[in-house]
């Protein structure tokens, strides 16, 4: 089986983003404005160099046929040394955000609600309310957040998604279920605000 030859020159793409990045962080290390963005991009352009990596495209049989680059395996290396000892490196403490932002998993259970009403409004799946049917089955508030979900996935997801309209209902509310226990809804949200305020309320 023949690997393209452009994989390679991707990874390494890459894998120069993954170190511009780094060197950005460093180099602002000591300023507090833009350190948290910083951090994030270091990773998140990791993160798409690693997904690369194990890319259909980049394997052969299961094995890597282009190595990851040394000096991003060093990174890597470094990082968990510190990690291994109890320390948290500057680039991962600083990434942090105020709230609960969205984490990977719920991001794709997010994308499997807008995959529902996407396929709803196009008459795949019959239900003549579909973003009322997701705010419902995700514990949600009110409809706001599947609207903001809409604008901010819909486009990506109408591109490449399941036609299987029976796959499509499972696989939302797999993803509904999954997302209540991630304390997200809306009985979670009231309870946090309720003991945020009884410690507001004992404080002198």
């Amino acid at each position: 089986m023949a690997v393209d030859k452009d994989v390679s020159l991707e990874l390494q793409h890459a894998a120069n983003l993954v170190i511009e990045a780094g060197l950005h962080a460093a180099e602002f290390m000591d300023k507090t404005v833009g350190q948290g963005e910083r951090s994030r991009e270091y990773l998140r352009r990791l993160a798409e160099l690693l997904n690369l990596y194990i890319s259909p495209d980049n394997l052969v049989e299961g094995t890597p046929q282009y190595p990851l680059p040394a000096i991003v395996a060093k990174q890597l290396a470094t990082l968990c040394h510190y990690l291994g000892d109890g320390i948290i490196p500057a680039p991962i403490k600083h990434c942090a955000r105020r709230g609960r932002p969205l984490g990977p998993d719920e991001r794709r259970d997010v994308r499997f609600a807008v995959a529902y009403v996407l396929a709803a409004k196009d008459g795949l799946i019959k239900d003549p309310h579909p973003t009322k049917t997701i705010t419902k089955e995700y514990g949600l508030l009110d409809r706001k957040s599947v609207q903001g979900w809409i604008r901010k996935h819909g486009r990506e997801i109408s591109k490449a998604g399941p036609t299987d309209p029976e796959l499509i209902e499972a696989r939302m509310m797999e993803a509904a279920g999954r997302y209540r226990e991630s304390g997200r809804h809306q009985d979670a949200i009231r309870r946090r605000a309720s003991q945020k305020a009884a410690v507001g309320r004992r404080e002198p």
